[in-house]
């Protein structure tokens, strides 16, 4: 059985919890984007919970059937005074180094873990893809179009991007943007060519989550 999440969060009622919890979901997200067919036998959850008050209780471990947990300290002082990018690779090292004791409590492999952590250095620290990771042609197979997802740790964004049908990229626009906590609603987005010049996109689970974007001319689009 692989992993279907990675979970970095503050101590629950941390006077921090609330600021933290709002900017801990990108980070995790890119971690774990490479670690979809990590053997974690019946675990599909893993947590990682910062806190600068543990004392006794730091490096705490909970097992639960398919649910692993781990207590680490965080300097959160440090943590909101940092800009943009320290706060990104500061996420990322308690994040790997929480999944490294879980995977060394647990017998699992340890190399995938490291390949993670240096995906994520390599892609500087930007969760940006392609929702579903694919193109859809039109009708006529003359323009192709996807969705394109900018997940950082203040906002989430996405994009439709419209290409030719040998992949040279026409245009692309922003449909909506979101707090970071509801980027996993990329997820569950589906999407369709209603015409050649129409394409309609919606939430699985969300009916009124709903867009569709006319592409008229390549200069002159419209979303509704």
């Amino acid at each position: 059985m692989s992993l279907h999440q990675i979970n970095l969060r503050a101590e629950f009622k941390h006077r921090y919890s609330k600021a933290f919890s709002e900017e801990s979901w990108s980070i995790a997200e890119l971690y774990y984007s490479s670690l979809k067919s990590y053997n974690t036998e019946k675990v599909k959850k893993c947590t990682i919970q910062v806190s600068d008050k543990w004392q006794e209780k730091e490096f705490h471990y909970t097992s639960f059937p398919d649910h692993r947990a781990i207590n680490l300290t965080i300097d959160f002082v440090s943590y909101f005074n940092a800009d943009r990018l320290e706060k990104k690779k500061i996420q990322l090292d308690i994040i790997h180094k929480g999944m490294l004791l879980i995977a060394e409590k647990e017998d699992w492999s340890i190399p995938p873990l490291v390949h993670a952590y240096n995906h994520c250095l390599s892609e500087g620290l930007e969760f940006k893809f392609f929702v579903g990771n694919k193109l859809k042609s039109s009708p006529d197979r003359k323009r192709k179009i996807g969705l394109w997802c900018e997940w950082d740790i203040d906002l989430a964004k996405l994009f439709w991007v419209l290409f030719d049908k040998n992949g040279v990229e026409l245009n692309r626009d922003i449909i909506v943007s979101f707090e970071p906590s509801q980027g996993e609603t990329v997820y569950y987005l589906k999407w369709a060519w209603m015409d050649n010049k129409t394409v309609c996109i919606q939430d699985k689970y969300r009916v009124s989550n709903k867009w569709l974007i006319d592409l008229i001319d390549p200069n002159e689009n419209t979303i509704r």
